[in-house]
């Protein structure tokens, strides 16, 4: 797993964003910090991470997009930080799932086949068409496809071998429009687990918002 600090300026309240597959910082480099330190995770080849780093925060946010959803209910099950809300958008903590997460026949497909070819059309899905995909494009990762399907493998091991966790989620942010996981499988699962906000996005969230705040405040 991979840690990038985008904003380190001794703030009081912290945000730890854990990113989707196969993204890296720039899936949020356009987003303002208001008055958040922001740490990014990704690249979820291990889940080797200090919380302690954390411990001085008075208030510590989660967002988790994603698969980034399932590796933060791992990673943050038993840390003892200040969490003061913790929000899931376009994911679940049973990933791997054709009820309620993505069918693992796509992932296996999507592994299999995952080239240049096969990423742009992911890439226009993600982003809910070429349109979308041509006014975002500078948001798209710089990993290669060999790192990105090293994760996806990695990932995909992973989370045939742990189940949920305890940690509790305050907001599901469902986007009606998501192609890659479905806004059915998603409202199947949080169903009554939590506080359900749908909205008409594409698998890719973060075009509908400016700052982090407008997120924690969801």
């Amino acid at each position: 797993m991979k840690k990038l600090w985008i904003n380190k300026a001794n703030n009081t309240k912290c945000i730890l964003f854990f990113n989707g597959w196969g993204m890296d910082e720039k899936a949020v480099s356009h987003m303002e910090f208001s008055d958040f330190d922001i740490c990014v995770f990704f690249d979820y080849s291990n889940f080797e991470l200090e919380i302690n780093e954390f411990d001085s925060y008075q208030s510590v946010y989660i967002v988790a997009w994603s698969l980034g959803v399932w590796v933060a209910s791992q990673v943050m099950n038993s840390a003892n930080l200040n969490i003061e809300k913790a929000i899931a958008i376009n994911g679940t903590e049973l990933a791997i799932s054709d009820e309620y997460g993505i069918p693992p026949k796509v992932l296996i497909g999507t592994l299999d086949c995952w080239d240049e070819i096969n990423r742009d059309k992911f890439n226009q899905r993600l982003f809910g068409g070429m349109i979308k995909l041509g006014e975002a494009f500078d948001r798209l990762s710089n990993r290669t496809i060999e790192n990105q399907k090293k994760e996806l493998a990695y990932l995909m091991s992973e989370i045939e071998e742990i189940s949920e966790t305890d940690i509790k989620w305050d907001i599901a942010l469902i986007g009606t429009l998501d192609l890659i996981f479905s806004a059915k499988n998603q409202s199947s699962y949080w169903g009554m687990k939590t506080k359900i906000i749908e909205k008409p996005m594409p698998h890719y969230p973060f075009a509908y918002f400016t700052n982090w705040q407008q997120i924690i405040d969801l």
